[in-house]
């Protein structure tokens, strides 16, 4: 692949207007960059996003997992990434179902649980309760 063709496939893989079929197959491009990409755009079948949440990459889960448009089954089996990196970057999403998040906050690794405390923290805040009422 040239170093044309690079950029004119990843404005593909995140344009709107892309059909599915092509999504499907820039899901299977060698170059990152174009298969996060497709992971990030909203019109991305869920089927394209089931593959995708199973790249070898983590930056590529990463945009599965933080993508609004991800089926919640994805995302359940995405904060239980075997990737620190995975867990730690759902765990800032405030827009996780806030069982997700408690998952998270009990995670093994300290920064991850940390993180999802804090996130869960500052939603509690922003619903008027004290980030420190963590009760009930």
């Amino acid at each position: 692949m040239n170093t044309h063709e690079i950029p004119r496939e990843y404005i593909k893989a995140g344009a709107l207007d892309t059909p599915a079929r092509e999504l499907r197959e820039l899901a299977k491009s060698a170059i990152v960059a174009i298969r996060r990409r497709v992971a990030e755009n909203e019109i991305t079948p869920p089927d394209v996003l089931q593959l995708l949440s199973r790249d070898l990459k983590p930056e590529v889960r990463i945009a599965v997992g933080l993508s609004l448009f991800a089926p919640a089954d994805i995302v359940a089996r995405l904060i239980r990434d075997e990737h620190d990196d995975v867990r730690h970057w759902l765990a800032s999403a405030g827009y996780l179902p806030p069982e997700l998040l408690e998952e998270l906050a009990l995670d093994a690794n300290p920064y991850v649980a940390a993180r999802a405390l804090r996130t869960l923290d500052r939603l509690r805040a922003s619903a008027g309760r004290l980030p420190n009422d963590r009760a009930a």
